[in-house]
């Protein structure tokens, strides 16, 4: 079962491999990114995308790292008093 689930799991990782380098060659123009205030420079849309979802990875990463601390030290504080 361990050996299924870990079939599974590469399966899933080469498909999305794909997927994401189908994406990055099929979307080969320079797209400006207009932020309201300032426009960025052209760069491939797969690009941006790609530059979007690490920024989301790590802000999230951050601050579920943040909320983690907070509980560990309410926690902490709950049981010392």
């Amino acid at each position: 079962m361990k050996s299924l689930r870990r079939v599974f799991w590469l399966v899933l990782a080469v498909l999305l491999l794909a997927w994401a380098f189908l994406f990055a060659v099929l979307n080969d123009t320079p797209v400006p990114l207009d932020l309201v205030l300032v426009t960025l420079a052209q760069h491939h849309l797969s690009w941006w995308v790609f530059a979007a979802f690490a920024a989301g990875l790590l802000l999230g990463w951050l601050l579920s790292g943040i909320a983690a601390a907070i509980r560990t030290r309410r926690r902490r504080r709950d049981t010392a008093a």
